[in-house]
């Protein structure tokens, strides 16, 4: 935002209540809404909903969600994949009700790959770890401070390994999958913890 002389508002605490307002007394053309997107929706329609200088919003994991988000409020609402040790890596920018669930392609010069737990690479649409090699070696953490051993397991030979179960699917979007150390291993299948919870939760005789 230094770089393009733009401006960053920010608030103390999520406030449903004063979302839209702040963007229009702001004139905010870009948000970062996430979490804050199925509460937004939650709220009464309005007949000024699409009436808002917001153009573009990073959106929420919870997919279809986003895609309602566009529609009722007409916010261009981008997805995307990334770590505080490989930044950014992965991006949709063009959000439908066919990808909404994809956290994105790969930003062009990343590579790119999914191995299983003995290192090998996976097959398209079978889960594996995502590990990523940057266009530039300084695009990328360094190091854990005071941990070489993190480090060395994180970093080999140039890839970093996430700990992200991921697949890759025939166009070559990622779909997250979970947290290795969450994920059940079953016969050689990774299973999703959090997607096997929210299956029992759809159980009508379970409550939470």
């Amino acid at each position: 935002m230094a770089w393009y002389g733009g401006r960053v508002v920010t608030r103390e605490g999520l406030s449903v209540s004063h979302f839209w307002s702040d963007i229009r007394e702001h004139g905010c053309t870009f948000a970062t809404a996430g979490t804050a997107i199925p509460l937004l929706l939650a709220q009464p329609a309005a007949p000024d909903d699409r009436d808002n200088p917001l153009r573009i919003a990073f959106g929420n994991a919870a997919g279809a969600l986003n895609v309602e988000f566009q529609r009722r409020f007409d916010v261009h609402v981008i997805l995307a994949y990334g770590s505080t040790e490989a930044g950014f890596c992965l991006v949709n920018r063009q959000l439908d009700a066919d990808n909404c669930d994809a956290v994105g392609w790969p930003r062009p010069g990343y590579g790119m790959k999914l191995i299983d737990a003995e290192g090998n690479p996976v097959a398209d649409g079978e889960a594996g770890e995502l590990c990523v090699k940057p266009p530039a070696p300084s695009m990328i953490f360094t190091g854990y401070l005071g941990n070489p051993a993190a480090t060395a397991a994180a970093k080999r030979d140039g890839w970093y390994h996430t700990g992200d179960a991921m697949r890759r699917m025939a166009d070559g979007s990622y779909r997250f999958i979970d947290r290795m150390k969450d994920t059940i291993r079953r016969f050689g299948e990774n299973i999703s913890g959090t997607a096997l919870e929210a299956e029992i939760n759809r159980q009508p005789l379970v409550e939470e």
